[in-house]
Protein backbone atom coordinates (compact mmCIF):
# COMPACT_ATOMS: atom_id res chain seq x y z
CA UNK A 1 0.00 0.00 0.00
CA UNK A 2 2.55 2.57 0.96
CA UNK A 3 6.33 1.88 1.08
CA UNK A 4 9.51 4.11 2.14
CA UNK A 5 9.26 6.21 -1.30
CA UNK A 6 5.56 7.08 -0.27
CA UNK A 7 7.21 8.26 3.13
CA UNK A 8 9.57 10.17 1.89
CA UNK A 9 7.11 11.88 -0.06
CA UNK A 10 4.90 13.04 2.53
CA UNK A 11 8.03 14.07 4.51
CA UNK A 12 9.66 16.12 1.86
CA UNK A 13 6.63 17.39 0.36
CA UNK A 14 5.19 18.74 3.93
CA UNK A 15 8.78 20.26 4.89
CA UNK A 16 9.32 21.69 1.41
CA UNK A 17 5.95 23.17 1.83
CA UNK A 18 6.23 24.52 5.36
CA UNK A 19 9.93 26.39 4.32
CA UNK A 20 8.41 28.08 1.55
CA UNK A 21 5.11 28.92 3.68
CA UNK A 22 7.75 30.38 6.64
CA UNK A 23 10.53 32.38 4.06
CA UNK A 24 7.41 33.94 2.32
CA UNK A 25 6.07 35.20 5.82
CA UNK A 26 9.49 36.06 6.58
CA UNK A 27 9.76 38.06 3.31
CA UNK A 28 6.26 39.42 3.64
CA UNK A 29 6.23 40.87 6.81
CA UNK A 30 10.04 41.18 8.34
CA UNK A 31 12.10 41.54 5.70
CA UNK A 32 9.94 43.57 3.60
CA UNK A 33 11.68 44.16 0.68
CA UNK A 34 13.15 41.59 -2.48
CA UNK A 35 16.59 43.66 -3.17
CA UNK A 36 17.43 46.24 -1.33
CA UNK A 37 15.96 49.49 -0.04
CA UNK A 38 14.36 48.34 3.25
CA UNK A 39 13.33 50.98 4.93
CA UNK A 40 14.79 51.70 8.19
CA UNK A 41 17.32 49.47 8.13
CA UNK A 42 21.17 49.49 7.27
CA UNK A 43 22.38 48.06 4.26
CA UNK A 44 24.30 45.17 5.88
CA UNK A 45 21.62 43.67 7.83
CA UNK A 46 19.63 44.06 4.73
CA UNK A 47 21.69 42.08 2.08
CA UNK A 48 21.92 39.61 5.43
CA UNK A 49 18.32 38.87 5.34
CA UNK A 50 18.12 38.67 1.80
CA UNK A 51 20.95 36.22 1.78
CA UNK A 52 19.08 33.86 4.29
CA UNK A 53 15.95 34.21 3.02
CA UNK A 54 17.58 32.80 -0.56
CA UNK A 55 19.39 29.49 0.99
CA UNK A 56 15.75 28.95 2.47
CA UNK A 57 13.73 29.66 -1.15
CA UNK A 58 16.32 27.33 -2.45
CA UNK A 59 16.38 24.59 0.34
CA UNK A 60 12.73 24.40 -0.01
CA UNK A 61 11.84 24.48 -3.70
CA UNK A 62 14.70 21.54 -3.34
CA UNK A 63 13.14 19.58 -0.88
CA UNK A 64 9.83 19.87 -2.50
CA UNK A 65 10.74 19.21 -5.94
CA UNK A 66 12.34 15.76 -4.01
CA UNK A 67 9.13 14.89 -3.02
CA UNK A 68 7.41 15.11 -6.16
CA UNK A 69 10.06 13.40 -7.37
CA UNK A 70 9.59 10.18 -4.82
CA UNK A 71 6.28 10.61 -5.65
CA UNK A 72 6.45 10.12 -9.42
CA UNK A 73 8.86 7.32 -8.61
CA UNK A 74 6.14 5.41 -6.43
CA UNK A 75 3.66 5.61 -9.54
CA UNK A 76 6.15 3.91 -11.41
CA UNK A 77 4.42 4.12 -14.65
CA UNK A 78 4.60 6.99 -17.12
CA UNK A 79 0.87 6.71 -17.96
CA UNK A 80 0.16 6.91 -14.17
CA UNK A 81 2.02 10.33 -13.95
CA UNK A 82 0.37 11.35 -16.90
CA UNK A 83 -3.31 10.83 -15.73
CA UNK A 84 -2.73 12.53 -13.41
CA UNK A 85 -2.60 15.83 -14.98
CA UNK A 86 -4.46 15.05 -18.51
CA UNK A 87 -7.29 12.61 -16.93
CA UNK A 88 -7.90 14.10 -13.47
CA UNK A 89 -10.23 12.92 -11.48
CA UNK A 90 -12.00 13.89 -8.52
CA UNK A 91 -9.59 12.38 -5.91
CA UNK A 92 -6.82 13.41 -3.02
CA UNK A 93 -4.23 12.59 -5.57
CA UNK A 94 -5.38 14.08 -8.01
CA UNK A 95 -5.93 17.49 -5.91
CA UNK A 96 -2.41 17.05 -4.26
CA UNK A 97 -0.62 16.52 -7.31
CA UNK A 98 -2.09 19.74 -8.56
CA UNK A 99 -1.37 21.55 -5.88
CA UNK A 100 2.49 20.27 -5.60
CA UNK A 101 3.09 21.18 -9.32
CA UNK A 102 1.24 24.50 -8.47
CA UNK A 103 3.91 25.55 -5.40
CA UNK A 104 7.07 24.13 -7.13
CA UNK A 105 6.04 26.31 -9.80
CA UNK A 106 5.73 29.33 -7.39
CA UNK A 107 8.70 28.42 -5.12
CA UNK A 108 10.61 28.48 -8.77
CA UNK A 109 9.07 32.20 -9.33
CA UNK A 110 10.64 32.97 -6.35
CA UNK A 111 14.31 31.44 -6.56
CA UNK A 112 14.89 32.70 -10.11
CA UNK A 113 15.10 35.99 -9.63
CA UNK A 114 17.23 35.62 -6.24
CA UNK A 115 19.27 32.73 -7.54
CA UNK A 116 20.34 34.79 -10.57
CA UNK A 117 20.40 38.29 -9.33
CA UNK A 118 17.20 40.18 -11.27
CA UNK A 119 16.23 43.16 -9.46
CA UNK A 120 14.56 44.25 -12.94
CA UNK A 121 11.37 41.58 -11.77
CA UNK A 122 8.98 43.84 -10.40
CA UNK A 123 8.84 44.39 -6.40
CA UNK A 124 5.07 43.89 -7.14
CA UNK A 125 5.25 40.77 -8.74
CA UNK A 126 6.95 38.95 -6.13
CA UNK A 127 5.01 40.31 -3.70
CA UNK A 128 1.97 38.70 -5.13
CA UNK A 129 3.79 35.34 -5.66
CA UNK A 130 4.80 35.56 -1.73
CA UNK A 131 0.93 36.25 -0.82
CA UNK A 132 0.08 33.45 -2.91
CA UNK A 133 2.50 30.83 -1.95
CA UNK A 134 1.68 30.90 1.89
CA UNK A 135 -2.33 29.64 0.66
CA UNK A 136 -0.94 27.16 -2.08
CA UNK A 137 1.88 25.90 1.20
CA UNK A 138 -0.96 25.24 3.58
CA UNK A 139 -2.89 23.21 0.97
CA UNK A 140 -0.07 20.77 0.27
CA UNK A 141 0.36 20.18 3.87
CA UNK A 142 -3.01 19.84 4.49
CA UNK A 143 -3.28 17.36 1.65
CA UNK A 144 -0.34 15.29 3.19
CA UNK A 145 -2.53 14.32 6.10
CA UNK A 146 -5.62 13.98 3.84
CA UNK A 147 -4.16 11.60 1.56
CA UNK A 148 -3.93 9.09 4.74
CA UNK A 149 -7.70 10.36 5.86
CA UNK A 150 -9.06 9.54 2.88
CA UNK A 151 -8.42 5.72 2.73
CA UNK A 152 -11.12 4.81 4.52
CA UNK A 153 -10.27 1.36 4.47
CA UNK A 154 -7.44 1.93 6.68
CA UNK A 155 -9.85 2.30 10.34
CA UNK A 156 -6.53 3.85 11.77
CA UNK A 157 -6.20 6.62 9.84
CA UNK A 158 -9.72 7.48 9.63
CA UNK A 159 -8.88 10.18 12.06
CA UNK A 160 -9.97 13.73 11.61
CA UNK A 161 -6.93 14.92 13.79
CA UNK A 162 -4.41 13.35 11.50
CA UNK A 163 -4.39 16.28 8.87
CA UNK A 164 -3.78 18.65 11.69
CA UNK A 165 -0.99 16.78 12.96
CA UNK A 166 0.61 16.81 9.48
CA UNK A 167 0.33 20.22 9.23
CA UNK A 168 2.03 21.14 12.61
CA UNK A 169 4.47 19.32 11.48
CA UNK A 170 5.24 20.46 8.41
CA UNK A 171 5.32 23.96 9.71
CA UNK A 172 7.91 22.78 12.76
CA UNK A 173 9.97 21.11 9.86
CA UNK A 174 10.11 24.26 7.58
CA UNK A 175 11.15 26.07 10.68
CA UNK A 176 13.79 23.40 11.16
CA UNK A 177 14.62 23.90 7.45
CA UNK A 178 15.64 27.68 8.37
CA UNK A 179 17.25 26.78 11.35
CA UNK A 180 20.03 24.64 9.74
CA UNK A 181 20.09 27.50 6.69
CA UNK A 182 20.42 30.16 9.62
CA UNK A 183 23.33 27.88 11.49
CA UNK A 184 25.18 28.29 7.75
CA UNK A 185 24.87 31.61 7.08
CA UNK A 186 26.54 34.61 9.03
CA UNK A 187 26.01 36.11 11.81
CA UNK A 188 24.39 39.59 12.42
CA UNK A 189 21.60 41.34 14.40
CA UNK A 190 18.75 40.74 11.86
CA UNK A 191 19.28 36.93 11.58
CA UNK A 192 19.31 36.61 15.32
CA UNK A 193 16.09 38.61 15.94
CA UNK A 194 14.36 36.69 12.71
CA UNK A 195 15.68 33.10 14.77
CA UNK A 196 14.59 34.11 18.10
CA UNK A 197 10.84 34.45 16.74
CA UNK A 198 11.27 31.82 15.12
CA UNK A 199 11.90 29.38 18.23
CA UNK A 200 9.18 31.21 20.09
CA UNK A 201 6.46 29.94 16.83
CA UNK A 202 8.49 26.63 16.61
CA UNK A 203 7.83 26.17 20.72
CA UNK A 204 4.26 27.07 20.25
CA UNK A 205 3.88 24.57 17.48
CA UNK A 206 5.84 21.46 19.63
CA UNK A 207 3.21 21.98 22.33
CA UNK A 208 0.52 21.97 19.75
CA UNK A 209 1.63 18.78 18.50
CA UNK A 210 2.34 16.93 21.84
CA UNK A 211 -2.07 18.15 22.35
CA UNK A 212 -2.58 16.93 18.91
CA UNK A 213 -0.97 13.81 19.04
CA UNK A 214 -2.17 12.97 22.62
CA UNK A 215 -5.73 13.70 21.53
CA UNK A 216 -5.48 11.48 18.42
CA UNK A 217 -4.07 8.81 20.11
CA UNK A 218 -6.88 8.66 22.67
CA UNK A 219 -9.70 8.80 19.89
CA UNK A 220 -8.13 5.74 18.24
CA UNK A 221 -7.84 4.04 22.06
CA UNK A 222 -11.67 5.06 21.76
CA UNK A 223 -12.53 2.91 18.23
CA UNK A 224 -14.25 -0.46 18.02
CA UNK A 225 -12.26 -1.28 15.01
CA UNK A 226 -10.61 -4.38 15.63
CA UNK A 227 -7.66 -3.23 13.09
CA UNK A 228 -7.35 0.15 14.61
CA UNK A 229 -7.07 -1.06 18.03
CA UNK A 230 -4.39 -3.40 16.83
CA UNK A 231 -2.36 -0.31 14.78
CA UNK A 232 -2.51 1.56 17.84
CA UNK A 233 -0.79 -1.96 19.55
CA UNK A 234 1.90 -1.48 16.82
CA UNK A 235 2.37 1.79 16.96
CA UNK A 236 2.74 1.96 20.73
CA UNK A 237 3.84 -1.23 22.39
CA UNK A 238 5.18 -3.42 18.89
CA UNK A 239 7.30 -3.11 15.98
CA UNK A 240 6.76 0.57 15.76
CA UNK A 241 7.03 1.47 19.17
CA UNK A 242 10.91 2.67 19.06
CA UNK A 243 10.11 4.74 16.12
CA UNK A 244 7.16 6.65 18.11
CA UNK A 245 8.93 6.85 21.40
CA UNK A 246 12.24 7.31 19.75
CA UNK A 247 11.73 8.97 17.06
CA UNK A 248 8.46 11.08 17.13
CA UNK A 249 8.57 11.78 20.74
CA UNK A 250 11.98 11.87 22.70
CA UNK A 251 13.56 13.33 19.06
CA UNK A 252 10.93 15.57 17.43
CA UNK A 253 9.55 16.57 20.80
CA UNK A 254 10.86 16.18 23.84
CA UNK A 255 14.55 17.37 23.05
CA UNK A 256 14.22 20.38 20.46
CA UNK A 257 11.84 21.70 23.20
CA UNK A 258 14.12 21.32 25.87
CA UNK A 259 16.56 23.12 23.89
CA UNK A 260 14.42 25.93 22.53
CA UNK A 261 13.16 26.75 25.98
CA UNK A 262 16.38 27.09 27.42
CA UNK A 263 17.15 29.69 24.28
CA UNK A 264 13.85 31.44 24.88
CA UNK A 265 14.83 32.02 28.45
CA UNK A 266 18.00 33.35 27.43
CA UNK A 267 20.82 30.74 27.99
CA UNK A 268 22.92 31.22 24.37
CA UNK A 269 25.83 29.23 25.38
CA UNK A 270 26.55 27.56 22.38
CA UNK A 271 23.34 28.83 21.14
CA UNK A 272 23.26 28.16 16.83
CA UNK A 273 24.83 24.86 16.86
CA UNK A 274 22.10 24.09 19.65
CA UNK A 275 19.21 25.30 17.42
CA UNK A 276 21.17 23.41 14.14
CA UNK A 277 20.75 20.18 16.30
CA UNK A 278 17.41 19.98 17.54
CA UNK A 279 16.18 21.69 14.23
CA UNK A 280 17.87 18.05 13.02
CA UNK A 281 15.86 16.17 15.74
CA UNK A 282 12.63 17.50 14.51
CA UNK A 283 13.09 16.61 10.74
CA UNK A 284 13.83 13.30 12.36
CA UNK A 285 10.49 13.23 14.52
CA UNK A 286 8.71 14.51 11.58
CA UNK A 287 9.69 11.60 9.48
CA UNK A 288 8.87 9.27 12.33
CA UNK A 289 5.74 10.31 12.60
CA UNK A 290 5.07 9.42 9.14
CA UNK A 291 7.03 6.66 8.98
CA UNK A 292 5.42 5.06 12.16
CA UNK A 293 1.50 5.98 11.39
CA UNK A 294 2.02 4.84 7.85
CA UNK A 295 3.57 1.40 9.25
CA UNK A 296 1.34 0.78 12.04
CA UNK A 297 -2.10 2.21 9.78
CA UNK A 298 -0.81 -0.80 7.30
CA UNK A 299 0.02 -3.32 9.56
CA UNK A 300 -3.23 -3.18 11.05
CA UNK A 301 -5.42 -3.46 7.89
CA UNK A 302 -3.62 -6.21 7.11
CA UNK A 303 -4.27 -8.15 10.46
CA UNK A 304 -7.93 -7.03 9.62
CA UNK A 305 -7.49 -8.43 6.06
CA UNK A 306 -6.37 -11.91 7.19
CA UNK A 307 -8.94 -12.03 10.03
CA UNK A 308 -11.85 -11.12 7.82
CA UNK A 309 -10.81 -13.46 5.01
CA UNK A 310 -10.53 -16.42 8.16
CA UNK A 311 -13.96 -15.62 9.13
CA UNK A 312 -15.02 -15.96 5.69
CA UNK A 313 -13.67 -19.20 5.15
CA UNK A 314 -15.13 -20.59 8.27
CA UNK A 315 -18.14 -20.03 7.47
CA UNK A 316 -17.72 -21.38 4.00
CA UNK A 317 -16.36 -24.39 5.75
CA UNK A 318 -19.42 -24.50 7.88
CA UNK A 319 -21.61 -24.04 5.17
CA UNK A 320 -20.06 -26.98 3.55
CA UNK A 321 -20.35 -29.22 6.54
CA UNK A 322 -24.30 -28.46 6.82
CA UNK A 323 -25.01 -28.98 2.86
CA UNK A 324 -23.18 -32.44 3.34
CA UNK A 325 -25.00 -33.37 6.47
Amino acid sequence: MFDVLSICYLFLGGSGAGALLVCSLIDLFSLKQVFGGAAGRSTAAQKQGERFLNAGFIVGEVLLLLGIVCLLLDLGRQDRVLSLFFNPSLSILTFGAYVLGLLAVLGFLLVLPRLLYLPSIGTVFVRAIEVITPCVAFAAMLYTGLLLFSMKAVHFWDNPLLPVAFVLSSLSSGIAVLAVVGFFSERGEWRAAVLKRLVLADVLLILLEVICAFVLIWLSSLAESAATQESLHTLLFGQEALVWWLGFAVCGMLLPLAVELLFVKGDRRFAQTRLALAAILILVGAFSLRYGFVEAGTQGSLIEGYATSEEQNSELRSREMTTHD
